[in-house]
């Protein structure tokens, strides 16, 4: 990039700061609202956005206003873009319908901080509304916030968004007319957009064995699961499921532990199971993964074993919820 073309790119990210201190609104209780927190990786949007709702049509338009990719970049990255969201929305402030097109798109440019290097450039993302969630905070003050399921876009496919996320969406409406959802409103529009776990399964989960989740990596309902202390990827905590035991008994509890996780991550009923998941991550953060526990030391004996059996048969569907039909 030419040094031109880098003097422009500050002056505009030094105008879009000025004009946009973001200042996201915080509420203790979210009567309506759905507890939407947006993860990484996290766009802002400022706050000369609009927000016009009128015949059940709700449009949001904002600026792109900073964006980082992990919660460690040390400084936001340079995006340039819109945000748009176009939703159905019912008398009770309620999602009314799901549209053909997606209901979210985000559009931009998103340039290295340091080096102004073009990183990504395009439709970064898109997804279709499965929620929304409302509370008047004030006479002119609104908050919303939005589920979308993950449809596409330059983050999904380019590995940046966490497998199985959906998008999550804050919103502040700033100058709101808000009175119902019957009667047409407008304001501002300020907030985020990031990744939230998604929904579990509703209905009777059965659980699955280490051996099924060890084999069916694609069925993780987690991108990253945090074991004794520990964060892993998905993949990094499926192989570390594959090592072979050699006598160490923290590989063995490590292995039904990750499998009873995912079976509640999958919607299984955990009332029997939770003081023993809290157990279990609470002994290999004494004794960490590979740490060459025996069978035959005080610990495992006194402790140990019962938490990896009590896992063992919860997995294996004998305790409280079923075993998976497949």
């Amino acid at each position: 990039m030419n040094f031109n073309r880098r003097v422009s790119l500050m002056k505009k990210f030094s105008h879009v700061v000025a004009g946009a201190a973001l200042c996201l609104f915080s509420f203790s209780g979210h009567a309506a609202l759905l507890g939407i927190q947006p993860g990484f990786p996290h766009t802002d949007y400022d706050s000369q956005g609009t927000t016009v709702f009128g015949a059940m049509d709700l449009a949001v338009n904002a600026g792109l206003f900073e964006h980082k990719f992990t919660v460690g970049d040390a400084q936001p990255y340079l995006i340039f873009g819109t945000l748009t969201i176009k939703a159905k929305i019912n008398a009770a402030c309620a999602v009314a319908s799901n549209e053909a097109n997606p209901e979210i798109t985000m559009v931009g440019d998103i340039y290295d901080p340091v080096s102004f290097d073009l990183i990504l450039s395009g439709t970064l993302l898109t997804g279709e509304i499965v929620s929304a969630g409302l509370q008047s905070a004030s006479a002119n003050l609104t908050a919303m916030d939005f589920r979308f399921t993950s449809a596409g876009g330059l983050l999904v496919s380019g590995g940046y968004w966490p497998a199985g996320k959906d998008i999550g969406v804050v919103l502040t409406v700033e100058n709101s007319s808000f009175v119902d959802c019957v009667q047409a409103w407008s304001g501002g529009a300020k907030g985020a957009v990031g990744p939230i776990d998604p929904l579990p399964p509703t209905g009777n989960v059965g659980t699955g064995t280490q051996g099924y989740w060890k084999n069916h990596l694609s069925a993780w309902p987690l991108s990253s699961i945090t074991v004794g202390g520990i964060t892993y990827t998905a993949d990094q905590a499926n192989n570390l499921m594959s090592r072979p035991v050699k006598g160490d008994k923290t590989q063995s509890l490590f292995v039904q532990l990750v499998a009873a996780m995912l079976n509640v991550a999958n919607g299984t009923n955990s009332t029997c199971i939770d003081t023993t998941i809290a157990a279990g991550n609470a002994f290999l953060t004494t004794y960490p993964l590979g740490s060459g526990l025996k069978s035959s030391s005080a610990s495992w004996q006194n402790t140990g074993e019962d938490i990896h059996e009590t896992l063992d048969a919860y997995n294996n569907g004998k305790l409280c919820a079923p075993h998976r039909a497949d």
